[in-house]
């Protein structure tokens, strides 16, 4: 059967890599025989927001569409498809549907759309996935939150003018560059901002002269 397959992971700290899912889906391809026509990868992208990111899905989704020869979906797990509301999703499970299309999910084995089993399983797990996607969310928000009310930087490009400071848990610090993005935070350890002298002044000219 000719199939196509989607792998999807949110950050390259998880444990769902992408070669996890290639180990532990391609057995099951082999296993079944089938023919894969395309094989589509989204590496650090959110399967709840920002849809237009997701350039392999969207493009396997148009590829679908125009009608790629295929008769299966594989999937690690059925997260890996999308974690968007249930009302939001239903246009590509109901895309696949009408292609005849079944996802051979890694877990759960194959789910027939045209069946209203299938149909009852993937609302059931579609809407927990979104659940949790929408907790998980929360806490990293309000995780957040209470770091920046403490005084520490918490996400986004270090503006020009200031410089990074690692804390550390015993008061220790190390200064690096704004722009050295490839220096890891030890675990423990946060990021505070200091003021870079030139470039402070650069911006206070500015400021001044507009």
């Amino acid at each position: 059967m000719k199939a196509v397959v989607y792998y999807r992971m949110s950050s390259d700290q998880q444990t769902d890599s992408i070669e996890r899912q290639m180990s532990e889906v391609e057995p099951i391809i082999q296993r079944e025989q089938d023919d894969v026509n395309k094989v589509y990868i989204d590496r650090g992208k959110s399967g709840s927001k920002h849809r237009e990111k997701r350039k392999g899905f969207l493009r396997m989704m148009q590829d679908i569409k125009n009608g790629i020869e295929t008769k299966k979906l594989y999937l690690w797990d059925l997260a890996r498809f999308t974690r968007e509301n249930p009302f939001k999703a239903a246009e590509f499970y109901a895309l696949l549907m009408d292609k005849g299309i079944v996802i051979h999910d890694c877990k759960l084995g194959i789910i027939d759309l045209k069946t209203q089993q299938g149909r009852m399983i993937v609302n059931l797990i579609q809407e927990q996935n979104h659940s949790y996607s929408t907790t998980i969310s929360s806490n990293t928000t309000s995780g957040r939150r209470h770091l920046l009310a403490q005084g520490w930087w918490v996400a986004g490009a270090v503006p020009f003018g200031f410089v990074r400071r690692y804390v550390g848990p015993s008061g220790e610090e190390i200064i690096r560059p704004r722009m050295d993005t490839a220096y890891k935070k030890p675990r423990g350890w946060h990021l505070a901002l200091s003021e870079h002298e030139q470039e402070a002044e650069i911006v206070r000219t500015i400021f001044k002269q507009w």
